[in-house]
C-alpha cells in the first residue's frame, strides 16, 4: 500500500474515534460531572471509554481487511497465493486465504488451484485446499466439480464442493448427484448433498437418506444426520437412526 494511502487510514482512524469521543462526551451533558463531584457511579464514564475503544478497534479491523484486500488485488491471484504461502503463522495464513478468495471471480479459481498444487506448506496445503474449493462451490459449483473431474488427483474436495452447493442449492445438487452416479450400488455423491443440506433441512436430509440402499455410504448419511440433529438435542440424535427403515 502507499504510504500516502496508509497515512489517510490512520487518519480516518483517529477521526473516527475523535468524533466517537465528542459525541460521546457531548451526551453525557452537565449533570455528568455533577453526579461525579458528588460521589455518583463513574461506570458511566467507564462505559463510554469502553465504548470508544470497542469502535475504534472494529475501525482498525475493518482498516487491516482492506489493506489485504487491496495487497492481493494489485497483482495477479497466483502471485499474491504464493505471498500467502510465505506466511508462517497459519491462523494469519488461513485468515488472508479467506480474503484472498473473497477478491477472485469466478473464471480465476482454476488457475489458483492448479498453483495451489504445486505448493506445499509444511503439510498444510491439502487442509487449506479445501478452503479454496469452498469458495469455488459458492461461486461455480459446477466449474469446481469439472476441474475436479479433469485432475483427480483434487478428488478429497469433491464432497466439500457438493456439500457447500448443496446448502445453498439443495434442488441443483441433488441432481448432479444424481445423474452423476452410475450403476445400481449407493451413491456415493449423496452423502455430501445429505451433509450440506442436514442443517437446513432435516426432512429433506431424512429423506434422502432413507432412500439410499444399507451400505456404508448410508452410514455416513446418517451420522451426518445425527449430527444436525444434536442441535436439536441428544435425544433426537440418538433416536434418529431407529427411525430410518431398512427398505432395499
Amino acid at each position: 500500500m502507499k504510504k500516502s494511502t496508509i497515512i489517510a487510514s490512520h487518519a480516518a482512524i483517529f477521526a473516527l474515534g475523535a468524533g466517537a469521543a465528542f459525541l460521546t462526551l457531548k451526551g453525557s451533558g452537565r449533570s455528568g460531572e455533577t453526579s461525579n463531584a458528588v460521589g455518583g457511579n463513574p461506570s458511566g464514564a467507564q462505559s463510554s471509554r469502553d465504548g470508544i475503544l470497542e469502535h475504534g478497534t472494529a475501525a482498525v479491523k475493518r482498516v487491516q481487511r482492506e489493506d489485504r484486500r487491496l495487497a492481493t488485488g494489485r497483482t495477479r491471484p497466483t502471485e499474491s497465493l504464493g505471498k500467502i504461502n510465505k506466511i508462517t503463522d497459519a491462523y494469519e495464513r488461513q485468515r488472508a486465504l479467506m480474503d484472498f478468495y473473497d477478491t477472485l471471480a469466478p473464471d480465476q479459481f482454476a488457475a489458483v488451484a492448479d498453483e495451489f498444487q504445486k505448493l506445499n506448506h509444511y503439510g498444510n496445503t491439502g487442509t487449506e485446499m479445501e478452503l479454496l474449493f469452498q469458495a469455488w462451490a459458492k461461486a461455480d459449483p459446477m466449474a469446481a466439480l469439472d476441474y475436479i473431474d479433469e485432475n483427480p488427483e483434487t478428488g478429497r474436495n469433491r464432497g466439500e464442493v457438493l456439500a457447500t452447493w448443496a446448502a445453498s442449492d439443495p434442488a441443483a445438487a441433488e441432481k448432479w448427484a444424481v445423474d452423476k452416479h452410475q450403476g445400481d450400488g449407493p451413491n456415493p455423491y449423496m452423502t455430501s448433498v445429505i451433509r450440506g443440506i442436514a442443517a437446513y433441512d432435516i426432512p429433506n436430509a431424512s429423506r434422502l437418506t432413507a432412500s439410499m440402499p444399507s451400505s456404508r455410504e448410508r452410514g455416513q448419511a446418517i451420522d451426518a444426520m445425527a449430527k444436525a440433529l444434536l442441535m436439536s438435542g441428544t435425544e433426537a440424535a440418538f433416536a434418529f437412526p431407529d427411525t430410518i427403515k431398512d427398505e432395499h
